[in-house]
């Protein structure tokens, strides 16, 4: 607490407090979590780098040997400072080395809207200010920055310095290989036979996916003619909060096996993506459309795409009544026939990794 005088203000006590021996960070990070209700593993190591100590000894081996450092998240920029300022001789092999940081979303816009729903309102915004400003030093110090859709690329290059390179969008990818279309006709005739549809949400316990798994329990409670699955952390999520009740045409399935998300994605009627919040892009939207099933959302679910509603998606509002009447519409939807399902396929398609690391890699090379 010497070193965080944050928390002497913020959280009273503090100062007193006991953790458990043997896994500092995670035990810091599990206080956090109690204190603000979200996942705070990744906050915990940007604040408190020093209880990432056991890994100095690895990075300085991968430094010693690198052509390029690549940041998937800001949260270890804060090691890298570290580093740099306690070694010098990894302070000046720092400054030689290209750094790029290819971001998954804009860390700063997602923790503000998590953060202000926590708790303690104080001791969040701190939090929040603090990975604003970690991710602003990484976007100036980097010489490239990757973005995965347009949206977040435009807040990034805000934040560079007048004569940086421009951030280069970087979609995320896809394995196509697994890959099984059905057309949306065929999914139609199955939910027919079957006497019910199939309502399918795929995400992490990430804060925005469990607020959208809240809101298909919603739906589930008020639409027994349908099933819900919802694979991933966001259903233990749901079912950890105990609100709200979860009802029994609701399948919180957890993380499951690839072979068995395959079997779902085969199976089911509809991809959901209720989202009401976050940022990047939503790659569930490209593994929905290249497996073949048409596609229930939110204008921000579908961010990233430039798919118009009505014609490439049913368009719902982050609302349990807004959503079931979605599902009431997409099953006529779903009879516009397989031309636009085709065309949608043929977009998800243009995310295989391949393509993908083609573009990212000719970047790469251009520093190295």
């Amino acid at each position: 607490t010497d070193q965080h005088p944050v928390l002497r203000r913020h959280a009273p006590g503090f100062t007193e407090l006991r953790l458990p021996a043997g896994k500092p960070m995670e035990n810091l990070a599990r206080y956090y979590e109690k204190q603000l209700g979200m996942s705070c593993f990744d906050i915990t190591a940007a604040l408190h780098p020093g209880l990432l100590a056991h890994a100095m000894p690895w990075l300085k081996a991968g430094l010693g040997r690198a052509n390029a450092v690549v940041l998937s998240h800001p949260y270890g920029y804060a090691l890298l400072e570290q580093l740099s300022c306690e070694a010098p001789e990894f302070a000046e092999k720092l400054e030689n080395l290209p750094l790029v940081y290819e971001a998954h979303n804009v860390e700063t816009k997602l923790k503000q809207a998590m953060l202000a729903a926590a708790p303690s309102t104080a001791l969040g915004r701190q939090f929040a200010h603090a990975v604003a400003a970690l991710e602003h030093r990484l976007s100036r110090r980097a010489e490239l920055v990757a973005a995965c859709s347009a949206q977040d690329a435009q807040v990034f290059q805000g934040w560079r310095q007048p004569g940086q390179r421009p951030v280069l969008v970087v979609a995320n990818g896809l394995d196509l290989q697994q890959v099984q279309h059905s057309s949306w006709q065929a999914r139609l005739r199955q939910a027919q036979q079957r006497g019910y549809g199939i309502a399918l949400f795929v995400g992490s316990p990430h804060a925005p996916n469990v607020d959208a798994a809240r809101l298909i329990a919603q739906v589930a409670a008020a639409m027994p003619g349908w099933q819900f699955v919802l694979l991933g952390g966001c259903g233990p999520a749901l079912q950890r909060a105990g609100k709200p009740v979860l009802s029994a045409n609701l399948h919180c399935l957890g993380l499951v096996t690839e072979q068995e998300k395959q079997l779902w994605l085969a199976e089911a009627t509809v991809g959901l993506n209720p989202m009401a919040s976050g940022s990047g892009t939503n790659l569930k939207i490209a593994e929905y459309a290249a497996w073949g099933l048409p596609v229930l959302a939110t204008a921000l679910g579908v961010r990233g795409w430039t798919w118009q509603p009505g014609e490439d998606y049913v368009r719902v509002e982050a609302s349990a009544a807004s959503v079931s009447q979605g599902l009431e519409a997409a099953l006529t939807f779903m009879q516009k026939g397989n031309a636009v399902d085709r065309r949608l396929r043929e977009q998800a398609l243009q995310l295989g990794w391949p393509r993908i690391a083609r573009h990212f890699g000719q970047a790469l090379q251009s520093l190295v």
